[in-house]
Order: C-alpha cells, then structure tokens, then sequence
C-alpha cells in the first residue's frame, strides 16, 4: 500500500511508485511550526499550529457595590449587559453595560431607570444593534413594566429611551430572549390569574412591547419562578416551558414571530420544580432540565416549526437539590457543551456547580462539576460571550467572573479552519509549505494503514471521531496520510 500509478511518459509503460507529496500550497508561518503538525488557517492568510486553551477563571468585576435580583445576557460585540434591583436606589431598576476581553470585564457606569421597587427581572438584548428591554414588576400595584433603550458603541453606555406599561394587572415571573431571524424581543410571563402570556416587541429604540396572547390551553395560572425562555436558532421560533398551577405539570410551547402563531403546548412532565433550557445549534435540539425529587430530570425538544417532539425522560445528575434557573443554563458553541449552573444545598453548602454536558443525538453527557463562588451565593445568570467562547457567571450581587473553558482555536464542521500539514519544521515568518487537501502529509509515524484518522482540538491525530475533532483523511502507510 501507500504507493500510486504513475505514467512512464510517450512510449514508456506506467510503473508503481511510493505516493509523492502533491497538492501543497505556501503560505506564511505565524509562530514556530513542527514537522508534520496540522495547521489552521488565519484570517490574515498566514497558517498556524493548532492551540488548546486551559480552564481559568478571571477576576472578581462587580457592576455595582451592592444590587439584588440581577439578571444578565449577551449583547455582541463582546458585550454583556446586566440589569438588577438597586437597593442604592431605593430597589429601583438599574442596568450596566461592559465589555468583555479575555477573561477581564470593563464595566460601563450604572444607569438608573426608576426608585421603585422592582422585582422579576427580565432583559434581552438585540446583538446587532444593541438595543434593549428590561421586563419587571413594580412592586406598588404588581403591574407589568419595562424599560428600553440602547448600549453605545463604546460597548459600555447605556441610553435610556424611558419606561412603559405592558399589563396594567398583576404580572409575576419572567423570562426574555431575542429572536435574531425576525429581530424581535420575545416575553414570556407569569400573570397569576390570566395564565402564562407572551409579548414580543420589534427592534427599534421606540419599539413597543405588545399583541401576543396565552400560550397554552388554560387560563388558569402558571405558579411563580416557573417561566424560562429560550431561542431555537435552528426552528427559528422561541420556546417556553411554564408550570400551571390548576395542575402543577410542566408544559412546553412554541412560538413563531414571523406569523405570530402558536404552536400546541406539550406536556415535559407531571409536577416538577426548577426547569431551564438551553438550545444546541450544533444538533439542533433543546435541552430541558428540570428537578423530579432532588433528581436533576432532562428532556430533549426537537422542533418542526412550533411543533414540539420530546424524548423520553432521562435522569441528568442524581442526589442533588437546588434551583435550575434557565438564564443558569448556556451553550458554548466552541467546545460544543453546554454549562447548567445551579446551587447544590445536601451538604448544607450553598455553593454554585457548573456541570458541562455534552448532547449527542437525544442522550445527554455530563461532565464533571467545578465550583464557581465559595462564598455561596445563589446562582442568577451564566451567559456564553460568543465573541470569544467564554462564560460569564453573575451572581445576585452582580459579581461578575469570566471563565475561560477548554476550548482550541480549531473550527469543525463544514466551516473547518483546518487546512493540512506542515512539509517540514518552519520558524515565525518563514514561508511553510502546506499538504493540503488531495494532497499526501509524508512525515506521520504511528498510524494503521487504512485508518480514518481525525484532528482532534489539542492537534493531536486519532482514529476517533469527537464533536471537538475534524476529520482529516486516511494513512496509505505508518507515516503517509492522504488529505481529504
């Protein structure tokens, strides 16, 4: 094996011979590369070796010295936008804007909406534009409220374009999401005695929160700090899970803002506590998890529109109780993982855990658990910063820390960034020259001719398939591989 045909020229007889490099390409080395390392591709054209990154925390960033009630989203732009119950302000509504470098955040100055008590907070953000709206209680008369307005380009001013009303009647728990296809604001909201209903806004500073209606088939109440939001990217409509309290199950429904419809609700499970989401855009499914006597339970919603298919029920993490908060809940695309954040008690500790688990087909992975505040506070909000892949974890002190987990600078997919294999050893700035794909990498050892072989985040070649790897091509010999 490992040899190719090869024509012997006019009037000579083709012969066999060991298979030749080919299909190369030279382009410049940033950094030092080895022999026979792959090699990704830059924007700025140059080629690189492949760079696992290490968990870390960053620092402690409060926004504000001391606040309640926070709830936190991504803004674009490596943009995270905060918005919390002041107790500085008489608990009114404050909001804070900040940028997001590496594992440091750069807070904006606090901007204060109202001196009102306000509870049950919401805020969505539209990442294109930096617009927003920050859903609440007041607590005087119950009535539904909220505030809009816009985050600067400096990525850390707020502008605020005023409060209004959205339901002159009693409106409880919260959850907010924007839908990016038709660059909407999406509510959905507990109205005590009027069920579940959802509001939806356009994308504009003067925009107003309105129309909507019930979800479900009842208008019997949905109990308190049982309402979660989240956007299918991939079915392009937005989910809501809610418990109703005529009969204490938890339902799921869809909406679609291209038309306004709504889809039929779907049972996830009778009487349970504690539910989130978290969509997976790289299978195009929904994690639902949600807490069946001290057992974290998890369901997988697959959507066709606003029809909603449920696998079966699954047991996620056995032997704990606490509180699974749907902005606790987040995708990273990067490492292709999602991260459930929540507050364990068994151990009379109120430390916070973040458990990464991985979602393959309708079977749900998870990973080891880490701590993130040994101080105990609750947890309130994780949001991924999809400009850099990393968390964000606020807590209800608006303590904000950036962590940074596994991750490599590998794309997969059909988008890969993974374009082949250095000939030789190149120094920063030489010209190296690449084996590309059709194109066979000589300087390999250890492989099984005849094995598929992928790229796996580290840079390292094996024969086993990951979400994290890229599949590369297949070894004619122990040390040729053929690109493709």
């Amino acid at each position: 094996s490992g040899q190719v045909l090869t024509s012997g020229g006019a009037g000579a007889a083709p012969s066999w011979a060991d298979a030749a490099g080919g299909g190369t390409i030279d382009l410049v080395a940033q950094g030092a590369i080895a022999n026979g390392a792959p090699v990704i591709l830059l924007s700025n054209g140059k080629v690189k070796t492949i760079t696992p990154v290490s968990p870390s925390w960053g620092s402690d960033a409060s926004a504000d010295s001391t606040s309640g009630n926070a709830y936190a989203c991504y803004a674009g732009a490596g943009r995270i936008f905060v918005a919390y119950r002041d107790p500085q302000n008489s608990n009114g509504l404050s909001a804070c804007a900040g940028t997001i470098s590496g594992t440091a955040i750069t807070w904006g100055t606090p901007e204060s909406f109202n001196s009102t008590y306000s509870a049950e907070i919401a805020c969505a953000v539209d990442p294109a534009t930096g617009n927003f709206i920050i859903a609440f209680t007041q607590l005087s008369n119950d009535h539904g409220k909220y505030a809009k307005g816009t985050i600067g380009t400096s990525g850390t001013s707020i502008t605020d374009n005023g409060i209004s009303t959205f339901r002159s009647a009693s409106t409880q728990q919260k959850d907010m999401c924007f839908d990016t296809a038709n660059n909407k604001f999406f509510l959905a909201a507990n109205t005590s005695n009027a069920g579940c209903i959802w509001r939806t806004a356009a994308t504009n500073a003067s925009a107003s929160l309105g129309g909507g209606g019930d979800l479900g088939t009842t208008t019997n109440g949905v109990e308190g700090s049982h309402v979660t939001c989240e956007y299918d990217s991939t079915a392009e409509v937005c989910l809501t899970t809610y418990k109703r309290s005529n009969d204490s199950n938890h339902y799921i429904c869809a909406v679609d803002l291209s038309d306004n419809s709504e889809g039929t609700e779907v049972l996830v499970s009778a009487f349970t506590d504690y539910h989130g989401m978290s969509h997976d855009s790289s299978v195009g499914k929904t994690i639902i998890v949600f807490n069946v006597s001290n057992v974290l339970t998890y369901k997988v919603a697959t959507c066709s529109g606003t029809t909603i298919t449920l696998s079966s029920a699954a047991t996620l993490i056995a032997g704990v109780h606490g509180d699974t908060l749907n902005k606790s809940f987040a995708y990273n695309p990067q490492t292709k993982k999602h991260y459930l954040q929540f507050g364990n008690y068994t151990t009379g500790s109120a430390n916070d855990r973040i458990y990464p688990i991985t979602l393959s087909g309708t079977t749900a992975t998870v990973g080891t658990y880490f701590v993130t505040d040994p101080s105990g506070e609750q947890p309130n909000s994780l949001v991924t910063n999809l400009d850099n892949n990393t968390l964000v974890y606020v807590s209800g002190a608006t303590k904000a820390i950036v962590y940074q987990p596994e991750s490599t600078d590998l794309t997969t997919g059909d988008a890969t960034n993974l374009l082949g294999f250095s000939t030789a050893a190149y120094s920063d700035g030489n010209t190296a020259t690449i084996s590309v794909i059709g194109g066979v990498s000589e300087n390999q050892s250890s492989l099984t001719t005849g094995s598929l072989y992928y790229v796996t985040r580290t840079g390292a070649l094996s024969t086993a398939s990951a979400s994290t790897s890229q599949k590369i091509g297949i070894a004619l010999s122990a040390t040729k591989l053929l690109i493709k």
